[in-house]
């Protein structure tokens, strides 16, 4: 195992470190976990669907920081931020519906 690496395994390596090649398998797979349980949030009722969605977001901004990280050294990276663009927006626009839900006043007539 290199220095620095806290999982190494063959081509893929999850450190900040890592090329941005090393990094793909592991930002795939927190991006996957992340879309299953934004996915599963949506057959759940009842308060533990907005804790699973938030869950399923940081799973995703997670990945996203894992594999823009190094925007200024590497085109690669600086290319996947300027992608990642609409992603923000959405997951912003998502984060703010969420919160406005939650804290809805009650209508009562």
């Amino acid at each position: 195992m290199k220095a620095g690496h806290i999982i190494n395994s063959g081509s893929s390596s999850f450190s900040f470190s890592a090329s941005y090649d090393e990094s793909l398998i592991t930002v795939g797979l927190f991006s996957l976990l992340g879309q299953v349980l934004i996915i599963i949030s949506f057959f759940i009722k009842g308060r533990k669907k907005n804790g699973i969605k938030i869950i399923g977001l940081l799973f995703l901004f997670i990945a996203f920081y894992y594999l823009t990280h190094n925007f200024m050294n590497d085109s690669r990276a600086g290319l996947g931020l300027f992608t990642g663009i609409p992603f923000l927006t959405v997951s912003g626009i998502l984060i703010y519906k969420m919160i406005k839900e939650k804290f809805k006043p009650l209508v009562t007539d």
